[in-house]
């Protein structure tokens, strides 16, 4: 392919994040790997977003927004326009768009060919009919969809319609993640819950999983840790506060990658509690630990599970405290071989261009 003058507009976060971030490590990956195959690469996200030979054009300092949903939503929305009309200033051969569902009414100011990734964001179910009347139908022909996993690309399908092209599963370099063929730990079975701590990615539903496990005698420790906003909403604080009343449970907010990896590898089980419909990269960082995944029938899990290869599925939490116990036996070298296999930085990057050209010359 020739080489293109590609835009990433993310989300006002710095790139790479200090802290943990499932999206903003893709957009670093993809970005990164163009601009390593001479691709000429520029990031709108938070200032300063440093990823080699990608130029720079945010315009606002890089922080966590909040999970407040109508503050997020203006936040949003205005950044996004304001992205949008600054793309307008140079001549890309695509814009990238990995901001959640606010960004897509924006792309109707790019005067460039535009695909929007979409990344399931948490509160996307909610517009669906919003997204079907009002905005699906308005956005020209030149404006295109991806999803990132199957399940969504499915669900997806009928509001979107010829407008979503395809899937892309995300990719990960598991170069700098440490692998453990045999954990190193103070309990019989440690397990742990990565995700953001909100009601939607369930991690209330690990810490049952515990009390199960706990209640049938067993030593067990649970390590909960992802992003975590402030001000607490009211779902995380009654969270924090069940985690404390119990011995067993430990909550790691905000936590370094270094220190995440570290618990990662030394864990048995990684639970997916989950029932979205995108892919986390936090299963993808588990299993090239050599962690396996345990989760639930219909939870996003089923993307990457290969029963009794490298997880296991349940359909209730009594059964998936039954897999996490038939976990113990997976071979670990499986799980990062079916990441590396499966889900690289350069398999993601191959795919994404393929679209592109298909889009630019399709236009």
């Amino acid at each position: 392919m020739a080489r293109l003058k590609i835009l990433h507009i993310s989300n006002p976060v710095n790139i790479p994040t200090k802290g943990y971030g499932g999206t903003e490590r893709v957009v670093y990956s993809l970005a990164k790997t163009q601009a390593e195959n001479g691709h000429d690469v520029t990031i709108i996200a938070g200032k300063p977003s440093v990823i080699p030979n990608v130029k720079d054009s945010s315009f606002v300092e890089g922080t966590y927004y909040t999970e407040r949903r109508f503050i997020v939503k203006r936040i949003l929305s205005m950044y996004s326009i304001r992205a949008f009309l600054n793309s307008r200033k140079d001549d890309f051969d695509i814009i990238h768009n990995h901001v959640s569902e606010e960004a897509i009414p924006a792309s109707l100011l790019s005067k460039s060919i535009a695909v929007t990734t979409l990344h399931c964001p948490l509160t996307l179910r909610k517009f669906w009919p919003f997204l079907t009347t009002s905005i699906a139908s308005l956005l020209p022909k030149k404006t295109k969809f991806v999803t990132i996993s199957k399940k969504s690309f499915e669900e997806f399908r009928p509001f979107f319609r010829n407008s979503l092209i395809t899937f892309i599963r995300n990719g990960i370099d598991v170069t700098n993640i440490p692998f453990s063929q045999k954990p190193s730990k103070d309990h019989e079975i440690q397990l742990c819950f990565l995700g953001k701590l909100v009601y939607e990615k369930q991690p209330h539903l690990a810490m049952k999983i515990a009390d199960i496990l706990y209640e049938w005698g067993y030593d067990v420790m649970l390590f909960i840790m992802g992003k975590l906003d402030l001000p607490l909403s009211r779902y995380s604080k009654r969270l924090i506060k069940e985690a404390q009343a119990r011995k067993y449970v430990t909550v790691l907010p905000n936590i370094e990658t270094n220190k995440l990896y570290e618990i990662l590898k030394n864990c048995d089980v990684f639970l997916t509690t989950s029932f979205e419909i995108g892919l986390m990269m936090s299963q993808l960082e588990a299993l090239a630990t050599g962690t396996p995944i345990v989760g639930f029938v219909n939870s996003v899990a089923e993307e990457v599970v290969v029963e009794g290869y490298n997880g296991y599925l349940g359909v209730d939490s009594y059964d998936v405290a039954r897999k996490c116990l038939a976990a113990l036996d997976i071979s670990r070298i499986n799980c990062r071989k079916f990441v590396e296999n499966n889900f690289s930085v350069h398999k993601m990057y191959e795919n994404y261009m393929k679209v592109y050209e298909r889009v630019i010359y399709v236009s």
